[in-house]
């Protein structure tokens, strides 16, 4: 079954809630209420499906047009059944409850909302990118994919609607597991030569030569189709390299003020070389990959809020 978009998932949000206040008018819907407001051409019969489960689940009576006549209203003095409707102990009733009591958006609104996400995904990923563990996690990802058997969902991590079929995509991921991989040996290469030149000359000329091998890696991940979840998921990879930085900063300014003594240069030494370390995986000094990270957290925050 294919995902709603973003747009689609709006709309039938409205169409579910005009339901249950149409429900709450009459005190029953009918099919034909129901596959007016959501015709196939809407959502799918699975879709359709669940959202009967949800309707059952409001207590709400579902019946044929000509079973309308013998259908109760409900009366005034029925305040146990709206008790049990108000009640609202299951997640799927609070979710419908709630959508009723939301005013509903423009079309415009829509519009402006999904344009805010979208940009702040593209954000979210442009960072990502630019993280020297991305091509390794790519890599991984797409491993999973092709194992035998597989280690990971390919409608979990894949966008479907970008690839001609599975089997195809399948093939293709094989090659870029070695492109990709290669190329993320030699950009790793590139950024040790870049830290490694001391002649400021040769230094500039090296971080050119890593940028632009760095940004042909970064341009084949495209190629993976991965889901925004999969990004998302990496950026809890550069939550946790965030988090060892920011210890072993805080460790080595404890220690700083007794420097001179042998214990505190063994821990500031060690605590020096797990960054060390970190800026390489990352391949960014760590001043910069903390920069990054916050911009990371902003258009994160975005595209909640959004």
């Amino acid at each position: 079954m294919q995902p709603l978009k973003r747009g689609g998932a709006a709309e039938v949000a409205e169409k579910v809630k005009e339901l249950v206040r149409l429900a709450q008018e009459q005190g029953y819907l009918t099919y034909g209420d129901i596959n007016d407001a959501l015709p196939h051409s809407l959502i799918s019969a699975e879709e359709l499906d669940d959202i009967y489960v949800k309707l059952r689940n409001l207590e709400i009576e579902i019946v044929d047009q000509a079973e309308v006549d013998r259908v109760k209203q409900p009366e005034p003095e029925e305040e146990e059944d709206k008790t049990r409707l108000d009640i609202l102990d299951d997640p799927v009733r609070m979710y419908l409850k709630q959508m009723g009591q939301v005013p509903l958006l423009s079309r415009e609104q829509e519009v402006a909302i999904s344009k805010r996400i979208e940009d702040a995904e593209n954000e979210i990923k442009r960072i990502i990118y630019s993280f020297g563990f991305a091509g390794k996690e790519h890599i991984a990802v797409a491993e999973k994919l092709v194992s035998e058997p597989p280690k990971e969902r390919f409608d979990r991590v894949i966008i479907d609607k970008k690839i001609d079929s599975r089997d195809t995509h399948l093939r293709a991921l094989r090659k870029l597991i070695n492109l990709v991989r290669a190329l993320d040996r030699h950009v790793d290469e590139k950024y040790a030569a870049w830290q490694n030149t001391t002649v400021k000359t040769k230094r500039h000329r090296a971080l050119a030569a890593f940028k632009k091998l760095d940004r042909k890696l970064q341009g084949t991940f495209v190629g993976f189709y991965c889901k925004q979840k999969v990004i998302e998921e990496m950026a809890l990879v550069a939550e946790n390299i965030h988090d060892k930085i920011q210890l072993s900063l805080r460790v080595i300014n404890e220690w700083e003020p007794q420097r001179k003594s042998p214990q505190a240069q063994a821990i500031i030494q060690s605590e020096q070389r797990k960054i060390k370390a970190l800026e390489e995986f990352v391949r960014l000094p760590y001043r910069d990959y903390l920069k990054a990270y916050d911009q990371l957290k902003l258009f994160t925050a975005r595209a909640h809020q959004a």
